[in-house]
């Protein structure tokens, strides 16, 4: 029955419209098959599996497709008998396992492929499982991996791969394009497999690799945290003992989204400064049917009266996008512009809590504009405090004004002004997501907390400014407006800041060269745009910059007085936080 079914694939040689199945996904299946049946193919079927099939898969392209198909060559060499192939496929597999300003492993140890584009989820999650593999299939044989080449690897899945799971649940944003039902699990799992292999592959730290299972096990405490920056592509990322956040940006020099073969065709926006806020891993899970993809948490976007829009990459067309981090706590900053918009956002990571900034609020065209503090799965109360004192809403829409803070679902939202809330059923389907791999077009619907600043039409130098408060409880939300975490110093298109309560902890981003006043008697000046971090809580005060433009050898510092002249760091670092003491 095997070879009959078998030997039916082989006569027909089935083709995809798609490339990547008939030179990379079928010669996979095909290549397994070999490597199983070895003893039992008649010569001809081990003819056409080995030299028509298999074959397709020539060597070339980069990072993961280059893996893919060095691992289908590998394959053919085995089932031939060809060491010389052999040998050939496992150079080419080890060459990939590398640290790059291409396609690859990127200095900062994110992934790119398709571009400078950010690819965790995808390309870069098929590479940790791919080469973690090779590397326990090679361990002990001549063929073993370097120590560096294991090394890398190892970086990679720990500081890169690992930071972006939290509670089993990859972060929308390093998901990429495949936003299918249950990708956030999945792609958490997947990972977890590449971590399993690498803990037997390099059992010498087997416990590196087995503590992102055990974190993201079912009650699993979180042991890593701390603020990450990826440099290189855009991006993020805050951990705490209690939540997951993170930014999500691009630029003239980062990808922030792609569609391709029809997959992610309302992601327009994944790169405009999403900002997901995580605390059960749920909140988001499974959304995308009903999602309003022109409102993704935390951009600012125009409201096109068709959608979606057709695109092939979509990033922002601006130099002055960029973070700066110390380890613990750090800012990113996007000067956007889309669809006829322009806006400076920033967003601040400080004290457990997260100041979002925006300023010079801008349309030329028609289409009104919104910014969108949170849109995800309704879960409890929602509860409001305004002149009238706490109060719980009631489903549906409402433009709240005067409004002290908002809390739903163990997050608390401080703002001055007013803003419009819609708390309800929402309604789509997942072709929305994918329009030709998912067929069905049932309708799909739940209940959505959605909450947004409304800037209306044309809008000239509009701001609005938030403080989000994860794992708040509500009877404490008027502590929080009294006494602050955060206090908003500045909120201009020159200069947005933000300090701590005490004034001793300090965030700023420069678009220009200018001095800020952040505590009685205490200036910072700098002579160059960029982004700084002030912690003067120690004897010595610590002081962290980075260039958001990636584009200036260095700048000069004035804090409280002293001069400090900074050289800022090139090639594949260029964007990297440098701390001054």
């Amino acid at each position: 029955a095997i070879h009959r079914a078998l030997d039916y694939w082989l006569r027909h040689d089935f083709q995809n419209p798609n490339w990547w199945y008939n030179v990379i996904g079928i010669p996979q299946a095909i290549g397994d098959i070999a490597i199983l049946m070895q003893g039992e193919l008649s010569p001809e079927e081990l003819d056409i599996m080995a030299n028509r099939i298999l074959s397709r898969a020539k060597l070339g392209m980069t990072a993961e497709n280059r893996v893919w198909v060095a691992g289908i060559t590998l394959v053919r060499g085995l089932v031939l008998r060809d060491r010389a192939l052999v040998n050939t496929a496992v150079g080419v597999l080890g060459e990939e396992i590398r640290i790059t300003t291409r396609e690859g492993i990127q200095p900062d140890f994110s992934f790119h492929q398709h571009g400078a584009q950010q690819q965790f989820g995808n390309y870069g999650l098929a590479f940790a499982g791919d080469a973690a593999t090779w590397t326990l299939v090679f361990h002990g044989t001549p063929f073993e991996f370097s120590r560096r080449k294991i090394d890398i690897l190892h970086d990679y899945l720990t500081r890169g791969e690992g930071w972006v799971v939290w509670r089993d649940r990859m972060d929308l944003s390093s998901c990429g394009r495949q936003l299918d039902a249950g990708c956030q699990r999945a792609k958490s799992r997947g990972l977890a497999r590449a971590m399993e292999i690498m803990s037997q592959a390099d059992p010498g730290r087997a416990a590196d690799y087995l503590a992102y299972i055990k974190r993201n096990a079912e009650g699993g405490a979180s042991d890593l945290m701390g603020n990450k920056y990826f440099w290189r592509s855009d991006y993020i990322i805050q951990r705490a003992t209690n939540y997951y956040a993170s930014v999500k940006m691009s630029s003239k020099r980062v990808i922030g989204a792609e569609l391709v073969n029809s997959e992610n065709v309302s992601g327009l926006h994944l790169g405009d400064g999403a900002l997901y806020l995580y605390l059960t891993g749920r909140e988001y899970e499974d959304i995308q049917p009903v999602w309003d993809w022109q409102k993704l948490p935390g951009t600012t976007c125009a409201q096109l009266p068709t959608w979606p829009v057709k695109f092939g990459h979509s990033q922002v067309n601006r130099d002055f996008v960029g973070g700066v981090s110390n380890g613990q706590s750090g800012c990113a900053a996007l000067d956007y512009a889309r669809d006829g918009v322009t806006a400076r956002k920033a967003w601040f990571f400080l004290d457990g809590a997260i100041a979002c900034l925006g300023t010079g609020i801008t349309s030329s065209n028609a289409e009104p504009v919104i910014t969108t503090v949170n849109q995800c799965w309704l879960k409890g109360d929602v509860i409001v405090s305004g002149k009238d004192g706490p109060q719980r809403l009631e489903p549906g829409e409402h433009n709240l004004k005067n409004l002290a803070w908002l809390w739903h679902d163990g997050v608390g939202y401080l703002f001055p002004g007013g803003r419009d809330l819609r708390v309800g059923e929402q309604r789509g389907n997942w072709r929305q997501v994918d329009d030709k791999r998912i067929v069905s077009t049932n309708e799909v619907s739940g209940q959505v907390f959605l909450l947004t600043f409304d800037h209306g039409t044309r809008p000239q130098g509009q701001t609005y400014a938030y403080v989000v408060v994860p794992g708040a409880k509500p009877e404490a939300m008027s502590g929080w407006t009294h006494a602050p975490a955060l206090q908003v110093l500045r909120n201009t298109p020159a200069l947005q800041a933000v300090a701590s309560a005490d004034g001793q902890q300090v965030q700023a981003v420069f678009y220009r060269a200018g001095e800020l006043d952040y505590a009685p008697g205490r200036t910072v000046a700098v002579d160059r745009p960029c982004l700084l971090l002030v912690d003067a809580r120690g004897a010595t005060p610590r002081l962290t910059v980075a260039d958001p433009t990636q584009a200036i050898e260095g700048l000069q510092v004035t804090l409280d007085g002293t001069l400090h002249a900074v050289n800022l760091p090139r090639g594949g670092q260029a964007g990297a936080s440098v701390a001054v003491r």
